[in-house]
């Protein structure tokens, strides 16, 4: 007996099978677990380090400088961006929670003048990676 006639002899079908999973949602399940179960350490020093490096551009650091939050309020920057990047980990990106951090993370950054190659620099694409039908164009 062929094993295309043993398939059709065992039926098997996906029946009451788990959803498939897309690639987006594998991805973001890997993300999920290397940021808060394998590596949270590595993800807070990276956090440290990733507002380190806003600082390496001129136009970046001419903008942070205007705003004033790194002067007057460098604690709560570090810890608005720490909480929204720990809630997309989360609940992900298309989760409503998701949805409202990445409306948030637009508002606050809509009244500055940011060039889409200083969003791209600071690592706002990776924020468009998980929401890749919001553009990252001012």
């Amino acid at each position: 007996m062929s094993l295309d006639a043993e398939a059709r002899e065992m039926d098997l079908t996906l029946e009451g099978a788990a959803p498939a999973v897309t690639a987006d949602q594998e991805a973001f399940a890997t993300c999920h677990r290397l940021a808060g179960i394998s590596f949270p350490w590595d993800m807070t020093r990276s956090l440290e380090l990733a507002l380190l490096k806003t600082f390496c551009l001129p136009s970046i650091s001419g903008v942070l400088q205007r705003s004033g939050e790194f002067e007057t309020r460098p604690r709560k920057r570090y810890d608005d961006t720490g909480l929204m990047v720990a809630e997309l980990l989360k609940h992900g990106p298309d989760s409503s929670t998701g949805a409202a951090v990445i409306e948030r993370m637009y508002r606050i950054h809509a009244h500055f003048a940011i060039s889409n190659d200083d969003y791209l620099y600071v690592g706002l694409a990776e924020f468009h990676q998980v929401a890749p039908d919001r553009p990252v164009v001012l």
